[in-house]
């Protein structure tokens, strides 16, 4: 809607039997709703649809009907095999005609036949009932991850229930990213996140190349001993709403080599990156993980991240 500016919507639900969204709190949807979200998959590796129900007749502009943003993820031997359905918004007197239906189908058809993807997903808020019957019923993904996204207030300065262990008998320093790392991180991550489903479909090597090019200030690694091993590392970014004159950072990826584990790096990764996105000045940070890591969301409440929500990803074979 041209008056309403970058007012980005915050959770999607369904009205007549199509998904839509709302604009009226602050769940992670809403805060995902960036335009470099909207931009960025429509330039590149992505795939956009868009349905205009009326056409242009005496003069008057066409009406956006809906829209589906699409994206892939690269797998093994740098091969495009799966599919993202990023965002799918139908406007609310547009509904029930099979129009949600039409753009996912023209996505997932775009995405076969320039990239040949095997496998689609896609998530929504645990609770969107409406919404996960359109995945389920109307599109047909019927496998289902929990995935949890969590969030704290950003802190001035550490507090002292944060303060991490004493780590002095491992010779801890954390550094930024540098490209001699990007083999040795993507290789703990595929070791680390193998268990998990969700987690190990969005790892790849480009991820972390990408995360490189685009984010690097806001990559970290933790090195130990005299041979700067890296034990773990934290990767991330920060999202901005400029309107509304926020800024939340996004703790996107967070590993620990399982032979430094519960030696506080974990914490340590994620208190340093904090202190990232404060110079930044984001006033919110974000978390997510499967919703059956407990390690990981041990971590997290114990560095107080609080404000749980629970979505739930889906796939299928296409």
């Amino acid at each position: 809607k041209e008056e309403e500016g970058d007012k980005y919507s915050n959770a999607i639900r369904e009205d007549d039997g199509q998904p839509t969204l709302r604009q009226d709190d602050t769940s992670n949807t809403h805060r995902q709703g960036a335009g470099s979200s909207l931009s960025g998959s429509c330039d590149g590796d992505g795939s956009c649809n868009a349905a205009s129900p009326s056409s242009r007749r005496n003069g008057k502009r066409l009406v956006l009907g809906g829209f589906a943003l699409g994206s892939v993820l690269i797998k093994k031997q740098g091969k495009f095999c799966i599919g993202y359905l990023d965002w799918v918004v139908v406007e609310p007197r547009f509904q029930n005609k099979g129009i949600g239906t039409a753009l996912i189908k023209g996505v997932i058809e775009a995405l076969k036949k320039e990239y040949q993807i095997r496998l689609l997903i896609a998530d929504t808020p645990a609770e969107n009932k409406p919404a996960i019957n359109f995945f389920t019923q109307r599109i047909g993904l019927t496998e289902m991850v929990p995935h949890v996204y969590m969030s704290r207030r950003v802190l001035p300065e550490p507090h002292a229930s944060s303060q991490v262990p004493d780590q002095r008998n491992l010779n801890v320093s954390v550094r930024m990213l540098q490209v001699d790392d990007l083999y040795t991180v993507h290789s703990l991550g595929e070791k680390l996140f193998e268990k998990f489903p969700n987690l190990i479909r969005n790892w790849d090597q480009h991820a972390v190349m990408s995360q490189f090019q685009t984010d690097r200030e806001f990559s970290l690694v933790a090195v130990c001993g005299s041979n700067s091993t890296i034990a773990g590392f934290a990767l991330g970014t920060y999202i901005e709403k400029p309107l509304q004159k926020k800024k939340f950072g996004h703790l996107t990826w967070l590993g620990v080599h399982s032979d430094y584990a519960r030696r506080g790096i974990g914490q340590r990764l994620v208190l340093e990156f904090e202190k990232l996105v404060r110079e930044e000045g984001c006033q919110q940070l974000l978390v997510d993980t499967e919703a059956d890591n407990a390690p990981a969301i041990s971590l997290f409440n114990k560095l107080n991240f609080s404000h749980k929500e629970k979505h739930v990803y889906f796939s299928k074979a296409v």
